[in-house]
């Protein structure tokens, strides 16, 4: 049976507390990625605008922000970097926390301003409605589209989101910093290991001092291990200190 992409990412929404009618995901998703997968969809499925906006001002604090930074940097194209850029400034603006600023870095506006919408690039009545209903922040990235309004009745409070996804109260204690950044991209990039602090902070997209500090307070943490610190510390590997249950880091 083939599957709906839109209803998986449905259902990894509703896994993150997401009150879609798909059943939820059996597992925790990445929710980096599943931002980058938001917004290539969104285009044809537009409530996925919404919700992700709305539920980034509810829970964005446990975003990986680092680690979505280089992804969208990496892994996707101008026009999904245009839709992501309007969702996360969206959900600023909404009172999502500040330090999601940090992704708008690698965002970019379209180069070419139209609707958010498929259906309506292509239709010059709808284009032209598009355009006039377009909010300011929509007309800013290029994206068309009218003014989000949150739902807030659609997201589910925090302590069933953390009942759902072990993982997810570490990422929200960390507030989705370089610590987090660093687990999640050792976790679901490079299964657990990385062989030099060189290679982690291009994986993290860090400074290697923020690197280095963060790395310091995960040691403590005892999340990391690393060998003997040798002469050339650079070339320092790292690892993940224990098995992680589920798909989430705990």
């Amino acid at each position: 049976m083939t599957i709906n992409p839109a209803h998986a990412i449905e259902a990894d929404w509703a896994k993150l507390g997401v009150l879609f009618s798909t059943p939820p995901s059996s597992v925790t998703p990445d929710i980096e990625r599943l931002l980058l997968r938001t917004a290539l969809a969104a285009s044809g499925h537009a409530r996925l605008v919404a919700m992700a906006a709305t539920w980034l001002v509810v829970h964005g604090h446990a975003v990986a922000r680092h680690r979505l930074k280089r992804l969208v940097a990496s892994d996707l194209g101008p026009d999904a970097r245009a839709v992501l850029g309007f969702i996360i400034d969206s959900a600023l603006e909404r009172g999502a926390t500040k330090r999601l600023a940090i992704v708008l870095d690698a965002c970019r506006a379209a180069a070419v301003p139209g609707p958010l919408h498929e259906l309506q690039r292509h239709h010059p009545g709808l284009h032209d409605m598009a355009r006039r209903n377009a909010c300011p922040l929509s007309i800013k990235w290029g994206v068309w589209f009218p003014t989000i309004e949150p739902t807030y009745d659609a997201i589910r409070p925090a302590t069933w989101v953390h009942a759902a996804n072990p993982g997810f109260h570490a990422r929200a204690v960390r507030k989705g910093d370089l610590r987090c950044s660093i687990i999640e991209s050792l976790r679901l990039d490079v299964g657990g290991m990385i062989c030099s602090e060189n290679a982690l902070a291009r994986l993290s997209g860090a400074s290697r001092a923020a690197l280095h500090k963060a790395l310091d307070a995960l040691d403590r943490e005892g999340e990391i291990i690393r060998p003997p610190r040798g002469p050339h510390r650079r070339d320092q590997s790292v690892q993940l200190a224990r098995a992680v249950r589920g798909t989430s880091v705990a």
